[in-house]
C-alpha cells in the first residue's frame, strides 16, 4: 500500500438552489448518512489524510477523507504518541545505564547524513533484567509487518520507504560489544510471519529482508520518520516470558553499503510483548527528541500516519 499516492480530493462547491431542493437534498443525504452508520462501524472506515505541512497544524474541518482504508484494532494515535512520549516499562538486560537509549526513547538524525541514500527500518527484543530466566524454553517471538515511511515537506503527506512481511536478523550480545553476534534461527509461522527463541545474553535485532531501498525523496525534503511492526509471544508457557521490544530506524550511505556507512535515525520506548498482537512504533519527535526539528506530538497526530499500514496479521 503506498500511502503517497492518497491524495487531497479536488474541492467541489454548491451553486444556489431552490431552497426547497436544497432542503429535501440536505434531508436525502442525512437519511442516507444515518442508514450507513451503523454498517461502517462494522466494516470499513475513512482514512484522513491531513496535508498540514510540519508547525501547521489544519482545522479537522477542513481535511480530506479517503475511504476504504482498514480500521486498525491493534495501533492507535495513543500508542504512537507514547512510542516516544515515555519511558521503558522495564530494564533492559545487559544494557549499561549509560547507553543513550537505555531507558527511555531517543531520536538521532531526522534527516540523512550529506550523501546518504537510503535508509532501513529495524526492531529489537530484550528480555526484561528483573527476572533471572530471562529466556524461558517454549516460547518464541513472532514479528510481522516491518515498514518505514518519511514525511515529504514538499508533497505534505507520508512517502512509503519500504515495507516487508517477513524481517532478516540476529543475535547480538546485549550491550553491542564489538557489534558481536550468533546466527538466529527464524521459523515460518502459518500466518506468514517469522518466529524466533530469545538466548541468553544476546538480543534479537531484526530488519527488512531484502536489498536497502533507496530514498524515495530527496534527503533535504525529509521532515519526520515513522517505522512500525508488528510482534507477540508464541509458545507455551508464556507468563514466564519478560521481553520487550522496540522500533527503530538507520540511515545508510547507500543501499549495499556495509557497517559501519551507517546513522542513526532513533529508536522508540521499549513495551512488553504478550500473547496478542502488538504493534510497536518509533517517530522522529515526541518528549525525548532533543533534536531539531523533531516533531510535537500535535504535528504528528495531525499528519495521520498509516496505522497498520500492511494490515492486520491474519491469526
Amino acid at each position: 500500500m503506498r500511502w503517497r499516492h492518497l491524495m487531497k480530493p479536488p474541492g467541489s462547491s454548491l451553486r444556489p438552489r431552490r431552497i426547497k431542493a436544497i432542503a429535501a437534498l440536505v434531508l436525502a443525504l442525512g437519511l442516507v448518512s444515518a442508514g450507513l452508520g451503523a454498517g461502517a462501524a462494522v466494516g470499513t472506515t475513512s482514512f484522513q489524510v491531513r496535508n498540514a505541512p510540519p508547525g501547521f497544524l489544519q482545522d479537522p474541518t477542513t481535511t480530506s477523507t479517503t475511504a476504504g482504508a482498514p480500521q486498525s484494532t491493534i495501533n492507535s494515535m495513543t500508542q504512537i504518541l507514547s512510542s516516544m512520549d515515555d519511558a521503558d516499562e522495564g530494564p533492559l538486560a545487559g544494557v549499561p545505564s549509560d547507553y543513550s537509549w537505555c531507558c527511555h526513547p531517543v531520536v538521532y538524525d531526522v534527516q540523512p547524513p550529506t550523501g546518504y541514500d537510503s535508509a532501513t527500518p529495524w526492531g529489537q527484543v530484550y528480555a526484561d533484567a528483573n527476572y533471572t530466566n530471562h529466556e524461558p524454553r517454549g516460547v518464541q517471538v513472532e514479528i510481522e509487518n516491518l515498514a518505514m515511511f518519511v514525511w515529504s515537506n514538499s508533497e505534505s503527506q507520508w512517502v512509503e520507504v519500504v515495507e516487508s512481511q517477513q524481517v532478516a536478523g540476529a543475535h547480538y550480545v546485549n550491550d553491542y560489544d564489538g557489534n558481536s553476534s550468533a546466527p538466529l534461527h527464524w521459523t515460518t509461522q502459518p500466518d506468514g510471519g517469522v518466529s524466533a527463541s530469545m538466548v541468553n545474553g544476546y538480543n534479537i535485532q531484526f530488519w527488512i529482508t531484502g536489498t536497502r531501498p533507496t530514498l524515495p525523496i530527496p534527503a533535504s525534503d525529509i521532515g519526520a520518520v515513522y517505522t512500525q511492526f508488528q510482534a507477540r509471544l508464541i509458545g507455551t508457557g508464556l507468563s514466564s516470558a519478560y521481553f520487550l521490544a522496540n522500533a527503530g530506524a538507520d540511515w545508510w550511505e547507500t543501499p549495499t553499503a556495509d557497517y559501519p556507512d551507517n546513522a542513526g535515525v532513533g529508536q522508540g520506548r521499549f513495551v512488553f510483548l504478550t500473547g496478542n498482537w502488538q504493534a510497536f512504533d518509533f517517530w522522529t519527535g515526541g518528549a525525548y527528541s532533543t533534536n531539531p526539528p523533531g516533531w510535537t506530538d500535535a504535528q504528528m497526530e495531525a499528519s495521520n500516519p498509516p496505522l497498520d499500514p500492511m494490515g492486520e496479521p491474519s491469526s
